[in-house]
């Protein structure tokens, strides 16, 4: 019987607040205003919880207190009092406790004051983009776009879009990241393709919103907007050295089997003896720069070539300043390639070259 009391004086006085045509002022705070805020809310129950709290706590003291003095001596009785008295301060303590807690964390903790989300300005998060090489479909960087990170050997085939109107680099720290455009060559009867890293070519190592445009000696002569078939993207900068020379195996010829005299005719069948600077160069450079400008004392075709660091070359079919039919491979740091005698370069004059260190 008592424990059904307890449940009903319990739930009627959880329940006051819902069924009241007005809600009471607990703490200052009227939560029947229409300007009541969800921090407002969350104080008034606090409160409400912690005045019901200790509503009931003086309530089970006085109902034990009554039936101490009811007991008649009795001992069961009077300990079942004093476990509701000690209960019911323990519950008060508790409810102290935690106020004073709150209070020691911050002062201004039961005074929230959350405004409305409706009324917050959300401010938009930009997230950068990756480091790479981005192209886009349409001048000043707009449109669809596609990063690079790798070199692409035909911009058709990759399925995104057949013309690329701009080009953005983004860099990350220490990491600087540069491209090398290949285009269409037209010439009078035919037209190389600038697929598979061969056609006219230029490059680039910073934005360009129009590809029709150039800056310095990058992108010059213009490769041209709708124009772009092929990339190669490196990671690195342009400019580089090389050792080029005349024979196989960057080595030198071999002095034993040449003649001095070039009106020599026991020896017709033999080469003319050269001197090292006609066999050898050394080309540093950071642009387009035309061989015999370069090395003008260096003799025959370029047949090898060696790299102190890893390298890019990219050669072209004609001088600097000109389009043409461009060549390029890598070299790793200490090593020789061999120019093969049926490449596109091979045996042209004039022919120029430019490097690329690569990272």
């Amino acid at each position: 019987m008592k424990k059904i009391t307890f449940l009903i004086i319990f739930g009627l006085l959880m329940s006051f607040p819902v069924l009241a045509a007005e809600y009471p002022i607990i703490g200052g705070i009227d939560i029947n205003s229409p300007d009541v805020t969800a921090a407002d809310f969350i104080i008034y129950t606090f409160n409400l919880l912690t005045a019901i709290g200790s509503l009931f706590a003086v309530i089970m003291v006085i109902t034990a207190g009554l039936e101490w003095v009811s007991a008649y001596g009795n001992p069961s009785t009077i300990n079942k009092a004093k476990k509701k008295i000690i209960i019911a301060f323990s519950g008060l303590l508790i409810l102290l406790s935690s106020y004073l807690a709150l209070n020691v964390i911050d002062p201004d903790i039961l005074k929230l004051n959350f405004q409305d989300l409706s009324e917050q300005e959300v401010t938009e998060v930009e997230v950068p983009d990756a480091e790479g090489v981005y192209l886009y479909n349409k001048a000043g960087f707009e449109g669809d776009k596609l990063i690079l990170t790798d070199s692409l050997a035909s911009i058709i085939k990759s399925g995104f879009f057949e013309n690329v109107k701009s080009i953005k680099i983004i860099n990350s720290g220490n990491v600087k990241w540069g491209a090398i455009l290949f285009a269409d060559v037209e010439l009078e009867d035919r037209t190389i393709s600038g697929t598979e890293y061969e056609g006219n070519c230029t490059y680039i190592s910073s934005d360009f919103s129009s590809l029709n445009s150039s800056s310095g000696k990058e992108n010059n002569p213009p490769v041209g907007e709708n124009k772009l078939s092929s990339i190669i993207v490196f990671r690195g900068s342009v400019g580089g050295d090389v050792t080029v020379y005349n024979s196989y195996n960057c080595q030198l010829r071999n002095i034993n089997y040449c003649r001095e005299d070039k009106e020599d005719d026991k020896f017709e069948e033999s080469e003319p003896c050269l001197k090292e600077e006609e066999q050898v160069c050394h080309i540093n450079t950071n642009e387009f720069k035309n061989i015999e400008e370069v090395c003008p004392e260096f003799k025959w075709d370029i047949i090898s070539i060696k790299a102190n660091k890893d390298t890019g070359i990219l050669f072209k079919d004609g001088n600097s300043e000109e389009k043409g039919k461009c060549y390029y491979f890598n070299i790793p740091s200490g090593g020789c390639f061999n120019i093969n005698k049926y490449s596109p370069i091979y045996g042209h004059d004039p022919l120029s070259i430019n490097l690329f260190s690569l990272d």
